[in-house]
């Protein structure tokens, strides 16, 4: 028979989680442990589950509420125990897993989740090659890069572990990283990765370096309040193949207007031309150039962005884009394409058999799978 013996009373906040999962833990004075309860909020109430293992007390909560976006829960709860057998201890764990803070935990999971530089491995892999792809709900993986890399360190607030520095140069890290609802980061180093874009809150990081990855300008943290920055040089590097005497057109729209400032676009070739010329070596239409004739610039063509937003009398960022010019060989009879196709003919846009390729003009590529593709010079 069980009798209620054991009352406690208290609340616990959890900031900045949509979702709070919540277990009470105890030990009994004979050292058995005892499940006091184990509670999920969802949508605004508490529903009680029973999870329960060997050695589980039965327990009964007589009291859960929650208020606000803060998740702040206020319990009251009794515990069911044996007579003369007391509480000697009990804890409280949220979604945070007893002092890691919800969203920097949840911030921190997904930027090691994502893909590394490195093929078949995440960020978090390339860090501990120990740490699977996909990170568990709760803080064992925390604690071991914690204690044994001196890559994070964390800070205590009221309760909570803030992630207050980020440490990670030259570790092949890529992709973008998403640290904006980090509150009390304070330090972010990310040089020499693979980065391609980072949100941070300006209004309170202090120090940023992110050098040598290949963020463009508008994926780049405006650094309006920070106390040091280090951005330059950034590079993005694409290869472009095209057909003799074809006109190629280079996307660069999203980077006309950085925090409505316009950007400046320098572009420059591999022949020697220090600086090419707006409506002579190509043209542009809201941030989109179009080159009619990219064999005249050799191996490749490199824009240099430049903005204001990252201009100081001190600093300066601005992002390279180098594109990697390749012009296809024209096929002949019988060769195989680089997709495995056979060419067995040309034609006349009229449909005409021709007996070898055209040197200029519109005309129809015939290949072996019964495909044709058009083609102008």
């Amino acid at each position: 028979m069980m009798f209620f013996t054991s009352m406690f009373a208290g609340a616990e906040t959890y900031k900045g989680s949509s979702k709070c999962y919540l277990v009470a833990t105890g030990e009994y004075a004979n050292g058995n442990p005892v499940l006091i309860f184990d509670l999920v909020e969802n949508g605004g109430t508490f529903s009680q589950t029973a999870p329960f293992v060997e050695g589980t007390q039965i327990n009964t909560l007589t009291d859960g509420s929650i208020s606000g976006s803060s998740l702040e829960i206020n319990f009251t709860m009794a515990v069911a125990s044996a007579p003369d057998t007391p509480i000697l201890r009990y804890e409280i764990r949220g979604e945070v897993f007893d002092r890691y803070r919800a969203t920097d935990f949840q911030a921190l999971k997904k930027f090691l989740e994502q893909p590394s530089a490195v093929e078949g491995k995440t960020n978090g892999q390339v860090i501990d090659n120990t740490l699977p792809a996909v990170l568990p709900f709760d803080d064992s993986w925390v604690i071991r890069l914690e204690r044994n890399y001196p890559y994070f360190v964390w800070v205590v607030n009221h309760g909570n572990a803030y992630l207050q520095t980020i440490n990670l140069p030259s570790k092949n890290l890529a992709g973008e990283a998403d640290f904006y609802n980090l509150g009390y980061l304070d330090e972010l180093d990310l040089r020499d990765n693979a980065i391609t874009g980072v949100k941070v809150a300006s209004s309170y990081i202090g120090t940023v370096r992110l050098s040598q990855n290949a963020i463009p300008l508008s994926k780049l943290p405006i650094p309006t309040n920070f106390s040091s920055w280090e951005y330059q040089p950034q590079t993005i590097t694409e290869n472009i193949e095209y057909s003799e005497d074809e006109s190629i057109e280079i996307d660069l729209s999203s980077e006309k207007t950085i925090d409505g400032k316009s950007t400046q676009f320098i572009w420059t070739s591999a022949t020697g031309v220090a600086v090419l010329v707006s409506g002579v070596d190509y043209t542009e239409n809201n941030g989109v150039f179009t080159f009619s004739n990219p064999a005249q610039f050799g191996a490749f063509l490199r824009c240099t962005t430049l903005n204001e937003t990252f201009m100081t009398p001190t600093n300066l960022a601005w992002t390279d884009y180098d594109f990697l010019l390749s012009p296809q060989t024209p096929a002949a009879i019988g060769d195989i394409t680089a997709d495995g196709r056979t060419v067995t003919g040309y034609y006349s846009i009229m449909g005409v058999k021709l007996q070898d390729e055209p040197a200029n003009g519109i005309y129809i590529i015939l290949y072996d799978n019964g495909s044709t593709e058009k083609r102008i010079k």
